[in-house]
């Protein structure tokens, strides 16, 4: 098994009042509740945005913590969970599977927030393919009319996106 490694995927050291969006399938889903629990339990920084994870796998019962993930969210308003089970639903766009990039295009008002307002995605899991739909979903919210790895490029120099996949 192979996973997020190295010094680029981590959260914001000092305080941050900009919106997450984690994106998971999988095992990718690990950082995240690590993340997710530093943001609202531990508080090492003042966090004040809000955080979406979305998170995906083929079927239901392999989505794991997700009585841990819903209870975080019961908890904290600012923490919010969307699932996409590829293999149990359709989606509402072309009747097919139901993937991560088809949930940030059903969030599309939190994608436009986070891009206009400083915020950050982190996308960890797998097939490394995924990344590519989801980034594209992004920009096409985002109206850049640029090549996919200019708009890719542009996020990761702003320090907008965090990407791990494996």
């Amino acid at each position: 098994m192979t996973g997020p490694s190295g010094k680029k995927f981590l959260l914001p050291n000092t305080d941050f009042s900009g919106d997450i969006m984690f994106l998971a399938t999988g095992t990718g889903i690990a950082p995240f509740i690590g993340m997710s629990e530093e943001l609202l339990e531990h508080k090492l920084i003042k966090f004040t945005g809000n955080i979406t994870l979305v998170y995906g796998a083929p079927y239901s019962d392999e989505l794991v913590m997700m009585d841990y993930l819903k209870d975080l969210e019961s908890k904290h308003k600012n923490f919010k969970l969307v699932t996409a089970i590829s293999r149990e639903e359709k989606n509402s766009f072309d009747g097919g599977r139901m993937y991560i990039s088809h949930r940030v295009r059903e969030q599309a008002e939190a994608v436009k927030k986070i891009l206009n307002g400083g915020g950050r995605f982190y996308i960890c899991g797998g097939p490394k393919g995924m990344e590519k739909g989801v980034i594209e979903e992004i920009q096409k919210i985002s109206g850049n009319t640029g090549t996919y790895e200019e708009f890719k490029h542009h996020l990761e120099g702003a320090h907008q996106l965090f990407v791990e996949t494996y």
